[in-house]
């Protein structure tokens, strides 16, 4: 999980990518824009945008410790110059629900970057904020007349969105232990309950029909997004408040993975978020989303999102029904 991006005597590059990136807009307050491909910051006209990012530190190897952090932004055109503010928020936020109305408020600024017109990325210097595993949060504001614009993690690209990139550093060498004697009759590890916990798909009202498999065995690389897409018809009406999704994933470290259930209007409903403490295998799991507010028909997707480095896999099947 914790794999060498780029190495120096004693210490490794770990990339993470952000687990959740959307921006508001002071003019459309109540929209989200979770699901854009691009984070949009700056103003234009009386518009103001703020861009907004998570994500989730996990904790060194043993014998070692974070010695540096650096947050990269890839852009996406030329920039608009001005002076780019990374403040710290707080991060009870998810990118499907921010908007202007209900986004966090600022707290104090802790990094800024002079953005050039040139510049591919835009680089912040985090080592004094990013100092131990857990959940980091920020905002991005620019004192240009003009927006910036940013890839997002929905982008699809190599650059694979926002990035944190850690240094550690080896303090230590872990004496080696002696492992314990294989037992005669192998004890089955029951498999840790996946967050959010699966539910047992109890019967509904929802007719037969409207339900569809997609089984493609797409393959996960490491640090990518991967969709995949099937259609709903025939099936009049809207979808359930109590909307079933059946995901089955091959992954040696599925706490590196995020789920989204992406509507035919382009909405993103979470399913899983990433976890840097569930080392488990796999994915098999039922998932319950309120999906009322879509029609059943029209094209749906899963959308799968590798967010730690160092392991790779692929999705199995899935099935909706809405």
């Amino acid at each position: 999980m914790l794999a060498a991006a780029a190495s120096a005597a004693g210490s490794e590059q770990v990339r993470i990518f952000a687990s959740d990136d959307a921006y508001t807009s002071s003019t459309r307050r109540t929209t989200a824009f979770g699901a854009a491909d691009k984070l949009v910051v700056g103003r234009s006209g009386a518009e103001t945008r703020v861009g907004f990012v998570k994500f989730t530190v996990p904790a060194p190897k043993a014998g070692a410790r974070l010695t540096g952090a650096e947050l990269r932004l890839p852009t996406e055109g030329r920039t608009a110059g001005g002076v780019l503010k990374l403040a710290r928020v707080a991060d009870r936020w998810s990118q499907t629900s921010l908007t202007a109305a209900n986004a966090p408020a600022l707290g104090a600024v802790v990094a800024t970057a002079a953005a050039r017109p040139t510049d591919t990325v835009v680089k912040f210097d985090l080592a004094k904020v990013v100092t131990k595993p857990g959940i980091y949060a920020f905002a991005l504001t620019s004192t240009a007349a003009d927006v910036t614009r940013f890839r997002a993690s929905e982008y699809g690209s190599a650059s694979g969105g926002p990035e944190l990139r850690l240094t550690v550093t080896k303090t230590t060498t872990p004496a080696p232990t002696t492992p314990a004697p294989a037992p005669t009759t192998p004890t089955p590890t029951p498999t840790p309950t996946p967050t959010p916990a699966p539910t047992t798909p109890a019967p509904t009202a929802t007719p037969a029909q409207c339900a569809a498999t997609k089984a493609d065995d797409v393959t996960i690389n490491d640090l990518a997004t991967v969709t995949s897409a099937l259609t709903i018809s025939g099936c009049a009406g809207t979808a359930s408040t109590t909307t079933k999704v059946d995901v089955h994933i091959k992954h040696p470290y599925r706490g590196n993975l995020i789920i989204d259930l992406i509507t035919p209007t382009g909405a993103a409903l979470r399913l899983k978020s990433a976890s840097a403490t569930d080392s488990a295998d796999d994915v098999n799991a039922t998932y319950s989303v309120n999906a009322a507010a879509y029609q059943r028909n029209g094209g749906w997707k899963l959308r799968v999102r590798d967010v730690f480095a160092g392991n790779a896999g692929y999705l199995d099947s899935w099935t909706l029904r809405p």
